[in-house]
């Protein structure tokens, strides 16, 4: 049976970089390359990704890439409202779209906005994954402290790996 790996990580303003173009940036998104490389190695086949802006999107886009040598691979996209991204810039909304539309599955959680649907769909990946990648900063607040938490009492395995210095450890 194929294992599934679900992403967690910070959004672009809680990164120690400026933009994407950055070299910090683009070491991350390197390391996170090769990181799933090994997940897949591992027997990992399925991914899901939350599609929030940052981590989740540029592991989306990584998964994508490596599905073109390996057709084996599974995007699985989890929504968590219609309106995730009514707030962003365009250029990111056409990013967001590309992926939904190159993505194996999508699931979203509520059919409208509503306190707590981010959460829920957090939630919602930890249970229907058999571990979690996690770009995390080790600030015990936000979307991903919050993912973290919820993994660790379910008892799910978790990589965690360092914006800053992009060492991975076992959570």
């Amino acid at each position: 049976m194929a294992l599934s790996c679900a992403f967690t990580g910070h959004r672009p303003n809680r990164l120690p970089f400026p933009n994407e173009e950055d070299p910090g940036c683009i070491l991350l998104k390197e390391s996170l390359t090769e990181h799933i490389k090994g997940l897949i190695q591992g027997g990992v086949q399925n991914f899901l990704s939350g599609m929030a802006m940052g981590v989740d999107i540029w592991t989306a886009e990584i998964v994508l890439k490596m599905r073109r040598e390996n057709p084996h691979l599974k995007l699985i996209c989890v929504l968590p409202c219609p309106s995730q991204t009514d707030c962003w810039e365009v250029s990111m909304q056409k990013r967001y779209s590309a992926i939904l539309a190159q993505s194996d599955k999508q699931f979203m959680i509520s059919p409208v906005y509503k306190p707590g649907c981010m959460q829920q769909r957090d939630r919602w990946m930890v249970e229907h994954a058999d571990l979690l990648l996690a770009v995390y900063d080790g600030i015990l607040r936000g979307g991903t402290a919050y993912t973290l938490q919820y993994a660790y009492f379910k008892k799910k395995p978790v990589l965690l790996l360092n914006p800053k210095t992009l060492k991975i450890t076992a959570g």
